[in-house]
């Protein structure tokens, strides 16, 4: 039987439907999304916490890279996944410094 809340079955459904499958390498609800090789990569986990949590770690942003976001109200997902888009497409972008 399993323990996922609603909130939190709901949360992975609406990130598969946004970044596709996670990629599980750390047994979790995880996303590496890298828009092309060569390029950082945004890693999105989902947090089994009480209530769900989404952690965003994003080696580019300026303010320390890391984000965690506690989802208390479906409403919040889409606003959300909005910005992860937003990062990704941020990093599509990006140009690397030589060296």
């Amino acid at each position: 039987m399993s323990n996922t809340s609603p909130l939190k079955a709901r949360l992975g459904v609406r990130l598969r439907e946004a970044f596709g499958d996670p990629s599980n390498l750390l047994r979790h609800d995880h996303w590496s999304l890298q828009p092309r090789i060569g390029l950082p990569t945004i890693n999105v986990l989902i947090e089994d916490a009480v209530p769900p949590a989404v952690w965003v770690f994003d080696p580019t942003d300026k303010d320390g890279g890391v984000r965690r976001e506690c989802i208390r109200h479906e409403e919040q997902i889409q606003p959300l996944i909005e910005q992860i888009q937003q990062r990704v497409e941020r990093i599509a972008h990006f140009t690397p410094k030589p060296g």
